[in-house]
């Protein structure tokens, strides 16, 4: 149904800017529309925009409290010639992001845009590089503090550049920020708009971390889905189908373990895989996580096959439903839809279940 003042079902943008944020307001209504498409608006959208709003506060304070007094000025100041592989990656995809924002601008497409600059700046580089560094922010001595340096310049580089690209969208919270970093000019809103430096563009570097986060993101997924505690370290197994994938691994095995909570990391050409553990495979890569002594594996087990129990029932009443001519032909389209959407998921739910329950039987 449209909006309608009579109705009482309009949604009074003074109201979300109060509870939400105008940068919420903005970036939210951005996000989620496009060109010709209509859209279902309800205020738990402009949670979006909250949250990500949120998100470049945290991430931006983390990275002021960790500059030196003297941090100068990104712009220019990143030594090219000693770059580790994670910082060529976030170097290449900074770029490609700003590139692709330009184009989606000038095509007049604001919802791309907003959404380059969102999944750059949260999911790589929020969740990745910065997570990468915090672990490099502690080393001691000479070596220490110039890597330090350099990880500074980066972040103060990724940071103004994505600042930059997002102010069209958030302006109030991007201008406050921008005006707490080491910057030249007045304001943001005159600042100078990045420009895409293609020399820093690095398919290499950019494969190697998708290699990387794949493996990371593999362990991770094996240990939420077996309920294995934060504090637990695990050990993993991984093999690597080709050279490139090798070296990718062998580049980031400090990042691996650290990120994925392991004790221990072993790469071999051939998986020889034990008794009770969890497998996953990413790309050419096989990953094996070993589960004895880290789960009680008999009270899993139990747990998995209640479940199993649990959601084979649910999906036989659906299906009992979805037979049933007199619910299928008089409901509406959308219950109807709203209960093979749930089927499917529970499809889904039951399909792990029971393969997790596999890999703990073998």
């Amino acid at each position: 149904a449209k909006m309608s003042k009579s109705l009482g079902n309009i949604i009074d943008p003074v109201e979300i800017i109060g509870e939400y944020g105008t940068d919420a307001l903005r970036f939210s209504l951005i996000s989620i529309t496009s060109s010709g498409q209509d859209v279902f608006l309800s205020k738990e959208k402009f949670e979006i925009g909250r949250n990500f709003a949120n998100k470049i506060w945290n991430a931006s304070r983390f990275i002021m409290m960790n500059l030196d007094d003297d941090a100068p000025a990104a712009r220019g100041r990143i030594d090219k010639a000693g770059l580790s592989f994670a910082d060529r990656w976030i170097l290449s995809r900074l770029n490609r992001a700003v590139e692709s924002v330009d184009a989606s601008l000038e095509g007049f497409r604001f919802n791309e845009a907003a959404s380059t600059a969102y999944e750059f700046f949260w999911h790589e580089f929020c969740d990745w590089y910065v997570e990468i560094v915090k672990l490099e922010m502690t080393n001691k001595g000479p070596e220490g503090a110039r890597r330090k340096k350099a990880v500074q310049a980066i972040l103060v580089h990724c940071i103004e550049d994505s600042l930059k690209i997002l102010h069209p969208f958030m302006p109030f919270v991007t201008e406050e920020i921008w005006q707490n970093l080491p910057h030249e000019g007045d304001s943001i809103m005159v600042s100078a708009w990045p420009k895409a430096d293609k020399e820093m563009f690095d398919d290499e570097a950019e494969q190697e971390m998708a290699v990387a986060i794949g493996v990371i993101s593999s362990i991770r997924n094996i240990r939420a889905e077996l309920n294995i505690q934060p504090q637990k370290l695990c050990n993993a197994i991984v093999t690597a189908g080709s050279a490139k994938s090798r070296q990718a691994i062998d580049k980031s095995v400090e990042h691996i373990k650290a990120l994925s909570r392991l004790g221990s990391l072993e790469i071999t050409d051939k998986m020889s895989r034990p008794k009770a553990s969890s497998f996953a495979v990413f790309g050419d890569c096989e990953i094996c996580v070993p589960l004895e002594g880290l789960v009680d594996i008999e009270a899993e087990k139990k747990k998995m096959m209640s479940k199993i129990g649990e959601l084979e029932k649910y999906t036989g009443s659906i299906e009992g439903k979805l037979r049933n001519k007199n619910f299928t032909d008089k409901a509406p389209k959308e219950i109807v839809e709203a209960e093979k959407a749930k089927l499917a998921d529970a499809r889904v739910s039951l399909d792990k279940l029971k393969e997790n329950l596999k890999r703990l039987e073998n």
